[in-house]
C-alpha cells in the first residue's frame, strides 16, 4: 500500500478513490511506519527499506498541493504536496525510529535528508568532494 502511495502513477488511482480524505488515509496509512518496523527495516535482505526511502523521499521533497474546483477537489498529486504524512514520518522519526535503524540505515538516510534538502544528489556529491579535497569535515 505504501508503495502505491509513493508512485507518480498509481497515488493519483487512490487519491481519486479517497477524494478529500487522501491526505488523511495516506497519514494514517505511513504512520505505520514506525518504530515497531525497525527490524524489518534494518533487514538487508527485506524489501521494505526501499518502499520506506520513497516515502520519505516523496513526502519530504518540496511541492505545491494543486485542486481544482471544476474537477470535483481532485488534487493533482506532487510530491511534498501533502503535509501531515511529512509530519508523520518526521515524528516516528523523532521518536524512536531513527536510534532503531542501524548505523548503515541511520547513514543512508541521512544522505536521503540531505540530498532532499539540497534539491539534488549531484549538489551533496559536490558539496562532500569540496570539503574532502579541503579537509573541511563535511557536516560542518
Amino acid at each position: 500500500m505504501i508503495q502505491a502511495l509513493t508512485d507518480k502513477e498509481r497515488a493519483p488511482e487512490w487519491e481519486r478513490l479517497f477524494g478529500p480524505q487522501f491526505e488523511e488515509f495516506v497519514t494514517i496509512t505511513v504512520s505505520a511506519l514506525d518504530s515497531s518496523v525497525s527490524g524489518h527495516l534494518n533487514d538487508t535482505s527485506g524489501t521494505l527499506w526501499p518502499i520506506f526511502l520513497s516515502a520519505i523521499t516523496f513526502y519530504f521533497k518540496q511541492g505545491k498541493h494543486s485542486s481544482f474546483d471544476r474537477l470535483k477537489s481532485l488534487i493533482f498529486l506532487i510530491p511534498g504536496s501533502l503535509p501531515q504524512p511529512r509530519e508523520a514520518l518526521s515524528k516516528n522519526l523523532q521518536n524512536g525510529l531513527f536510534s532503531r535503524l542501524s548505523l548503515d540505515r541511520q547513514a543512508e538516510l541521512c544522505g536521503s535528508i540531505i540530498t532532499i534538502g539540497a534539491g539534488s544528489s549531484d549538489a551533496v556529491r559536490l558539496h562532500f568532494l569540496f570539503c574532502l579535497s579541503h579537509n573541511v569535515d563535511p557536516l560542518l
